[in-house]
């Protein structure tokens, strides 16, 4: 059997903190058999798995357990999609006006999962369900020439990345290393019609979404677990809660896919999507009682190789 390579090594020895299916994750996209990866993921973590052998993967997936004792020919269906049952998409009536504040859409989705959703007349299928926080990932929302020009059109502006302080400012931090450019809300035409279909596809006005931000990872830049809502008890001076509310839900689009790492990852949740080009992770945390969820604590898995690049937009409760 291969030795362990040394970029996953030193950095999960040093990230243990992550779910153990983070590293079956990145063997097999680094090309290593299914029997290869159970067989890594079982070794690294032996003393993990003696002390919580009912360790469990997120509800898309099978419990680690479970995964490690399947048959070689089963193994590939651990990360396979969830099956759903179809429900019918809500009415364009039925959703949130501009007029009134908008939440997380409960019930929007009805009270299962649909296998897909509908925009502009499209069905894009939804793979890697989780329900606390709500999360999963739709796939081929945009087009690969549709991904290459959001980086085309934002390579030129691409600027250090900063974080949010408490007294209405920003800040660069040991936390966020990526760069990244916004792109004006409806900009260019490319823009607009994707603001326009993230707006359909995810039953939320289009006015409440933040502008889209497009970041650029490379190799060791990641973006530890955070939360994207603003805190009312630390970020009351934020200058955009009062004027838009607070943030309720996040969609993250992958423009490309590293050669290795750089995955999405939900720690409290034991959840992670790996960076599929095209596909967009939705989740959302905040309900109509404005309750907000700290399982949507997230980060971005450090970049091993190649680069990352996805689009990030924010949704408010009220028009931006």
């Amino acid at each position: 059997m291969p030795q362990l390579p040394e970029t996953i090594s030193s950095w999960l020895t040093q990230n243990k903190q992550y779910p153990h299916h983070l590293l079956i994750n990145l063997l097999l996209q680094a090309n290593y058999t299914p029997e290869n990866a159970v067989l890594y993921c079982k070794l690294f973590f032996a003393e993990d798995f003696a002390a919580d052998p009912h360790q469990v993967h997120p509800p898309a997936r099978r419990s680690v357990e479970q995964a490690l004792s399947l048959s070689l020919a089963d193994f590939v269906q651990v990360c396979a999609p969830n099956p759903m049952t179809e429900t019918t998409p809500p009415k364009a009536d039925d959703l949130p006006s501009d007029s009134k504040p908008f939440f997380a859409p409960n019930g929007d989705f009805g009270p299962t999962f649909p296998n897909a959703l509908q925009a502009e007349g499209v069905r894009y299928p939804i793979t890697g369900l989780c329900h606390r926080p709500r999360a999963f990932q739709v796939l081929n929302v945009l087009s690969v020439e549709e991904c290459q020009q959001l980086i085309a059109e934002s390579r030129h502006q691409l600027q250090p990345s900063t974080v949010a302080t408490t007294d209405q400012g920003t800040q660069r931090s040991a936390v966020r290393t990526s760069y990244g450019a916004q792109l004006a809300k409806a900009g260019s035409p490319l823009v607009r019609k994707i603001e326009q279909r993230l707006a359909q596809l995810f039953h939320f006005p289009s006015t409440h979404g933040e502008p889209l931000q497009i970041l650029k990872y490379a190799i060791g830049a990641e973006y530890k677990p955070h939360l994207d809502y603003f805190d009312p008890k630390l970020y009351q001076n934020q200058y955009s809660v009062p004027r838009c509310g607070n943030r309720v839900a996040t969609i993250i689009l992958y423009l490309n896919e590293p050669e290795l790492g750089g995955s999405t990852i939900f720690p409290k949740a034991q959840l992670d999507f790996m960076p599929i080009q095209g596909s967009a992770v939705y989740f959302d945390y905040c309900n109509a009682e404005g309750e907000l969820d700290p399982k949507s604590l997230h980060g971005g898995t450090p970049v091993l190789a190649g680069e990352k690049w996805i689009a990030t937009q924010w949704v408010r409760m009220q028009p931006w």
